[in-house]
């Protein structure tokens, strides 16, 4: 990812991004669906079942916060995706719209360290963009981790 805009600029190197991000999501969506998707149908009862159907129902709202926050990694929620019900039109939408931070992100800060110049303020720019493309992940998930702590107090 953070070879596309230090080989081909930020233009060519978003929609290169872009585009490869789209094949691979597309390919393992529809690998695994393919050779997993039955299997799974046949294992899946209860409370399996009833997840998978709520996928179906609202895939995009469960796979675009994934996507935005960048956790579970990208080919776990390909892969995931392709073995539920969700449909591929919410699954490629959430994912195409999740994954924009990052690539023009990453597109920008490599391009920016192609171009290294320490009195140029859009590297500092890119730079600070790609700590928080790190860091908000990590403190969304320790948020949550807090959350589910004190429920299982509550709970237990």
């Amino acid at each position: 990812s953070l070879s596309a805009g230090f080989l081909f600029g930020p233009v060519l190197g978003f929609i290169a991004l872009t585009l490869g991000s789209f094949c691979g999501t597309t390919a393992t969506f529809f690998i695994s669906r393919h050779f997993g998707g039955k299997f799974v149908d046949k294992i899946a009862k209860g409370k399996v079942a009833d997840f998978q159907e709520k996928l179906a129902r609202n895939g995009f709202a469960v796979i675009l916060p994934m996507r935005l926050i960048g956790f579970p990694p990208w080919e776990f929620v390909n892969y995931a995706s392709g073995l539920s019900h969700v449909t591929y039109r919410d699954y490629i939408t959430a994912t195409m719209i999740g994954i924009m931070p990052a690539v023009v992100i990453q597109v920008f800060f490599s391009d920016r360290l192609s171009n290294f110049d320490l009195k140029d303020p859009m590297l500092y720019m890119a730079v600070g963009a790609f700590v928080l493309l790190a860091v908000i992940p990590a403190m969304v998930l320790r948020q949550n981790n807090r959350k589910n702590k004190k429920q299982s107090t509550k709970n237990g």
